[in-house]
């Protein structure tokens, strides 16, 4: 087995909540493993993780550069994830990506029957809006052709928001702490209550601690594997299944099953509007940027991955293109005289598919009019957004 090429359009994302960040979550239950599937157009869990290596400073006997390596601490993980936006059940239903926006630490407020809103909020790891997660990325299905990773201690520093000219596009991304990657094989229990398998020094290389797997219908945990060894270690009967003596069985990464998708895209032709200073404005496309703050913090003694979170400032960035109108002319003169502008985008129309985007307090940085000998004149606008002296309220992201 093993040796048939892995397909990329069998890819499924999961998600969960950590208590301990950098620990995995255990796939506990398939229903509760399934509501946090997440329907992607890409997710990118990075590289294989490996130590920073460095060259041994201690001079060798002969001439060569180096006689030896040291590895150093695990450095973060960088992760995307594309998805689009999706319809929810009701005007004030959480997000289908819940579980991407809890990485972001934005606050997350519902407001019973009227809507669901996403906001900056003052202390987001001290508060818990930041919830550190899980991500598991399974590609291909059957025991042959398949690969898991997971990346757990998951934090979001940038989401990216375009809509427009298409659906309402989101792209996630940030670092994980820790990133285990794991493949099937064939291999022997002798009995329901064995711990240990034996296999080729090769193979040991196919499992990851801490990663589970099924063998018939049993669920087991790998507890230890020393890579180049010939035995792996389990702790068998996981997750309510029972311990039985298997015989030339594959095992493989465990892949909950009845993982569903819910929701629709939300279409730009449901009607996409812009209120620019109270009027409104009609634009060709937008995207919205916004830099949470939130970083690892540097190593420290005591582990090799980074083991917390901070806050540092957030940011927001804001751009549209649209069709100089004669009207539009006027906007030139607004950010020439730094006009204080409020700014909504909303896209969307039928009930928990609406989503505006607020600014409440910007101002037009100064656009230029292309010469466009051949077509008409498009305008590309960026918006200078900012707090004001509340705080903590440049942007919100509110979901009826």
């Amino acid at each position: 087995m093993g040796t048939n090429v892995v397909p990329g359009f069998n890819t499924v994302l999961t998600a969960a909540d950590e208590t301990v960040l950098g620990t995995p979550v255990a796939p506990a239950s398939v229903v509760a493993f399934a509501l946090q599937a997440i329907s992607t157009i890409t997710a990118d869990l990075g590289d294989a993780q490996s130590p920073v290596v460095r060259a041994k400073q201690d001079r060798g006997l002969g001439r060569g550069m180096q006689d030896g390596w040291v590895s150093g601490r695990y450095p973060p993980v960088p992760w995307s994830v594309a998805t689009s936006m999706k319809t929810r059940a009701a005007i004030d239903g959480v997000p289908r990506e819940l579980q991407l926006w809890k990485a972001t630490g934005l606050t997350r407020t519902v407001n019973g029957g009227a809507s669901y809103v996403l906001a900056p909020g003052a202390t987001p790891v001290e508060s818990a809006d930041f919830v550190s997660q899980t991500f598991r990325r399974i590609l291909g299905r059957s025991p042959g052709e398949l690969e898991m990773e997971v990346l757990s201690g998951c934090l979001c520093d940038t989401v990216k928001i375009e809509g427009g000219d298409k659906e309402v596009m989101l792209t996630f991304s940030g670092v994980g702490a820790v990133k285990e990657t794991t493949t099937g094989t064939t291999t022997t229990f002798a009995s329901g209550v064995d711990t240990a398998i034996t296999v080729t020094a090769a193979e040991t290389y196919k499992f990851a601690a801490g990663c589970y797997y099924i063998i018939a219908s049993e669920i087991v945990l790998c507890t230890a594997v020393v890579y180049g060894s010939t035995t792996v270690t389990f702790a068998r009967a996981q997750l309510a299944t029972s311990g039985a003596a298997h015989a030339a069985v594959a095992i493989y990464p465990y892949i909950p099953s009845g993982i569903v998708y819910a929701g629709t895209p939300i279409s730009e032709a449901l009607t996409t509007t812009c209120t620019f200073g109270g009027v409104a404005f009609r634009v060709l496309k937008w995207s919205v940027t916004i830099k949470t703050g939130l970083a690892p913090l540097p190593g420290e003694t005591g582990s090799a991955y980074f083991q917390g979170v901070k806050s540092i400032r957030y940011d927001v960035s804001c751009t549209m293109d649209f069709l100089l109108k004669g009207d539009d002319v006027a906007k030139f003169n607004m950010a020439a005289a730094r006009t204080a502008l409020a700014v909504s985008l909303v896209q969307g129309t039928a009930v928990g598919g609406v989503c505006t985007i607020s600014f409440p307090t910007c101002e037009l940085v100064a656009p230029t009019a292309k010469d466009n000998a051949n077509d008409s004149i498009t305008v590309s606008a960026t918006l200078r957004i900012r707090d004001d002296v509340a705080g903590n309220n440049a942007v919100s992201i509110t979901l009826t």
